[in-house]
């Protein structure tokens, strides 16, 4: 028949001990019901060596690599020159949202000017015309300079 080990009290937490006699017995006593026994701890497993960081198709130190097959060869020059590809596209994407904002920018400053233009010239053609100066190209002039 196995013995049964015997409760332990539990131990004061750390501010109970720092604490009067008194008020830690008190501490003990509000503590919620006593804590479970903990399982057994495993023995520490050994600790393996960290082994470097392999690159994809790299030959374990010792081992002689051999030279890579034509195909591979093959393979990766197609794969360094698709990556060239996508950030040369990356790029080009990058500059032609730019290009884009400008335009809009630009497109809606053109607006703005036409309809004040058009704005200019009807304000000039519901003006009466004095007798002595109906000049169209002065008006033009007139129109021109305000825009600037």
């Amino acid at each position: 028949m196995k013995r049964r080990p015997k409760k332990q009290k539990p131990k004061p937490r750390r501010a109970a001990r720092k604490m009067k006699p008194r008020k830690a017995a008190r501490a003990v006593e509000r503590r919620s019901k006593p804590r479970a026994a903990a399982p057994p701890k495993k023995a520490p497993a050994k600790k393996a060596v960290a082994a470097p960081a392999k690159k994809p198709g790299a030959v374990p130190a010792g081992k002689t690599a051999a030279p890579p097959s034509a195909e591979v060869r093959k393979l990766r020059s197609a794969r360094r020159n698709l990556e060239k590809q996508l950030t040369a596209a990356v790029q080009e994407i990058g500059l032609l949202r730019q290009y884009e904002l400008k335009t809009k920018i630009l497109e809606s400053e053109l607006e703005k000017r036409t309809a004040e233009v058009e704005e200019l010239r009807r304000r000039a053609a519901e003006r009466p015309r004095e007798a002595g100066r109906s000049d169209p190209a002065g008006e033009e002039q007139t129109i021109q300079r305000r825009l600037l």
